[in-house]
């Protein structure tokens, strides 16, 4: 077979392929979809359960009497995720430490959830697939189109605060070294 038409079948295949992944994708998304869809609205009317223009649902199980976080800031929390089936997707309580992470580098569920959030609260969260991990789904533990639950704690904001309080330049033989320390300050908002 000649190299051209060899990689002509090659594409082809692949394309099989992805369009048969897809629409493994897309029928798994349906049941997700509705399962998840079944979910909020049921848990919507159960006493405690709020709802945002989002379609986060969040109930409150402690309110913290801390600040809120804002967007930009890095947070440290507890968690536990589960699909919708009671499936531990991760367990920052099972790794036994808390987990630190910028809010605007997460998924959209948790980002607005944690700035609803005051330092010391505890929240059960109810995150739709469009504000989690949409049709994409995650590390072959979430679905496409999966709702989520989330217990978490919001432990406090960390707030970093670069300077540069020592700077030392030096000349070494070729090339110039710099020092530079940097202060991390830790506090709450």
């Amino acid at each position: 077979m000649p190299v051209g038409e060899m990689q002509h079948t090659m594409q082809n295949f692949q394309r099989a392929m992805e369009d048969k992944k897809q629409a493994e994708q897309m029928e798994s998304g349906k049941k997700n979809i509705e399962a998840g869809e079944k979910f909020l609205e049921e848990n919507s009317k159960k006493e405690g359960v709020k709802n945002t223009e989002s379609g986060l649902q969040y109930k409150v199980l402690t309110e913290g009497i801390g600040k809120k976080p804002a967007a930009t800031d890095t947070v440290e929390t507890h968690y536990e995720g589960k699909t919708l089936d009671g499936t531990i997707f991760d367990s920052s309580y099972k790794r036994g430490q808390t987990t630190s992470f910028p809010l605007n580098g997460v998924i959209k569920g948790w980002t607005e959830a944690l700035q609803l959030m005051a330092e010391g609260s505890k929240y059960e969260l109810y995150i739709p697939s469009e504000l989690a991990y949409g049709p994409a789904g995650s590390g072959g533990m979430i679905e496409p189109y999966s709702t989520l639950m989330l217990h978490k704690i919001f432990q406090k904001s960390l707030h970093f605060y670069a300077a540069f309080c020592n700077t030392s330049i030096k000349w070494s033989k070729s090339f110039l070294t710099a020092w530079f320390r940097l202060i991390v300050r830790v506090s709450f908002p």
